[in-house]
């Protein structure tokens, strides 16, 4: 019953008044596997030769490029992207050896901004390689822009703020799934819906 009015909810959102829909992708529009971050945590543990605090929360930037560089300090700039990449491959063969399936809700709203005629932008935290292999496995169309956080651009709020940019802050809403997301959209100024 509870999941009928959430969708209820979903499909009745005013977007009439909103010209940029922000979408985070896991656990907003794919529903998250745990496994994923554990994956993350092995390697980058491994090819650091470290322990890290696995609590990505804990991280201020909670993408795994915040987590990583925090953790990959020691390393000059070539030998942290190369371990980065062999980090992304590692997520890549996880991604495509596990079940992924979409987030009802989250769909609801990605559809009706596509209905709507809205710019879809979508945000994530993890690898433009492994967010666009999820699509691909879910059978979400890509009808946005991926901003992606990288090694070198590792925080989900200032690519917000470049998103938002010169529009209105009462013309754009970012859909999310976390306490964190929910942050970056009250500091930037803009309406957020989270999506369960």
């Amino acid at each position: 019953m509870k999941e009928k009015n959430i969708n209820y909810k979903a499909s009745t959102l005013d977007l009439s008044n909103k010209k940029i829909t922000v979408f985070d992708v896991d656990g907003t529009l794919i529903k998250t596997v745990e496994g994923e971050s554990t994956v993350f945590f092995d390697m980058m543990d491994s090819l650091l030769k470290i322990k890290s605090d696995r609590n990505l929360s804990a991280y201020p930037d909670r993408t795994y490029a915040s987590c990583f560089n925090l953790n990959a300090k020691q390393l000059d700039t070539k030998t942290k992207k190369n371990v980065y990449e062999l980090i992304e491959k590692e997520m890549n063969n996880f991604i495509e050896s596990t079940y992924w399936e979409r987030n009802s809700t989250g769909e609801i709203y990605l559809e009706k901004a596509k209905k709507e005629k809205k710019e879809i932008v979508f945000l994530t935290g993890n690898w433009e390689s492994c967010t666009m292999k999820k699509f691909s496995i879910c059978e979400i169309e890509l009808s946005g822009v991926i901003n992606s956080t990288t090694i070198e651009q590792d925080s989900k709020m200032n690519f917000l703020k470049r998103i938002i940019g010169s529009t209105p802050k009462n013309e754009v809403i970012y859909f999310g799934d976390s306490e964190y997301d929910q942050e970056i959209a009250k500091k930037t100024g803009i309406d957020y819906i989270m999506v369960k």
